[in-house]
């Protein structure tokens, strides 16, 4: 049976041989936005929240997330998931998200964002498009 977790700081460490292929995927995917060692710091310093999606009878990964909690305008507190990477959503997606919302409840969270590609608004029923990201280099 496939669980979604919270990786407190103090268990990435000894999760790293089980996360890194999805981190690396993800990374490949993103080079210009993100790179493995500035995630791993963030969390192996806590200051980056890490979930995954584990299959304890296999000893598998299906998926991880990671994001941060944020202080938005007015000083309410916002997690933000910055990146998502997996297979086999649908065994797992549900569990990640209440697993993002206990997250967020317990540490003073109003709401969840997730920056993520137009595609993953037909997996998030229930989540509500706010807005686009526009960049262009400088």
């Amino acid at each position: 049976m496939t669980v979604a977790l919270y990786l407190p700081a103090k268990v990435i460490a000894d999760s790293i041989p089980l996360i890194w292929p999805h981190l690396d995927r993800f990374c490949k995917r993103f080079p210009d936005d993100y790179s493995l060692p500035e995630i791993l710091v963030g969390l192996l310093s806590g200051q980056t929240a890490g979930f995954m999606a584990w299959e304890e009878e296999k000893r598998i990964s299906h998926a991880f997330a990671f994001g941060s909690v944020v202080i938005e305008h007015g000083g309410q507190k916002c997690l933000q998931m910055a990146g998502i990477e997996g297979e086999n959503l649908d065994q797992w997606q549900a569990m990640m998200d209440d697993e993002f919302t206990r997250f967020a409840k317990d540490n003073g969270c109003v709401r969840v964002r997730f920056i993520g590609r137009k595609g993953w608004r037909h997996y998030l029923p229930g989540w509500k498009v706010k807005y686009y990201v526009f960049e262009r280099p400088l």
